[in-house]
């Protein structure tokens, strides 16, 4: 039995996946007794080495039941690689707590590091 060759089977490269590297918080926002979001503030967080030219985030108001009353997108425009960006949100007069993910990430130099693969 022949042994296969091992110096022909190159590694393949994996992309990073940019949105493991990508995150959006809270800050400690005020809730208001009778419903309402108030001084809310959302931040993206892009530990990856690309620039975004685009972050989207899904930002939901719920009732009580949690399910959501308003969903609105909150668009942060250029994000530095390794940096942050923090958008200051109106206040919401209804709802008891919010739900955000990331929804979409634009980032063209990730987009041409990882065309080809």
């Amino acid at each position: 039995i022949e042994a296969p060759k091992t110096e022909e089977i190159k590694p393949k490269v994996r992309p990073v996946n940019i949105h493991k590297l990508v995150n959006v918080r809270a800050n400690n926002y005020k809730q208001r007794a009778f419903g309402g979001v108030m001084n809310l503030e959302l931040t993206v967080n892009n530990d990856s080495k690309f620039e975004l030219d685009k972050v989207i985030v899904e930002l939901q108001y719920l009732k009580p039941s949690e399910q959501p009353i308003k969903t609105e997108k909150v668009v942060f425009n250029s994000v530095a690689a390794g940096d942050s960006k923090t958008l200051k949100i109106p206040d919401y007069l209804r709802g008891v707590k919010i739900s955000y993910r990331v929804l979409d990430i634009e980032s063209s130099q990730y987009d041409r590091q990882t065309a080809g693969l």
